[in-house]
């Protein structure tokens, strides 16, 4: 069985004014914002590489496809 124990004690600061020292915030605030910051960053960055890659890819697929359409008398996607 777990139990515990509370005791009351008397402070000064007003009830209005008891979130403040939680509402000023922390100075490690700018760590977190320059790490979400640089994961953007990061994030943005390798994701153009994909679509980098995934367009040549696709470009390069389109031509092969037109080409063998081309070769068989199909016609292509120009037509």
């Amino acid at each position: 069985m777990y139990t515990y124990d509370i005791d009351w004690k008397p402070d000064a600061t007003l009830w209005s004014n008891r979130w403040d020292i939680y509402l000023r915030g922390n100075p490690d605030d700018e760590i977190h914002v320059f790490a979400i910051v640089n994961s953007l960053m990061i994030i943005f960055f390798l994701s153009g590489i994909v679509a980098m890659i995934l367009l040549r890819t696709l470009r390069k697929e389109v031509r092969r496809h037109e080409e063998r359409s081309d070769e068989l008398g199909m016609g292509g996607l120009r037509e």
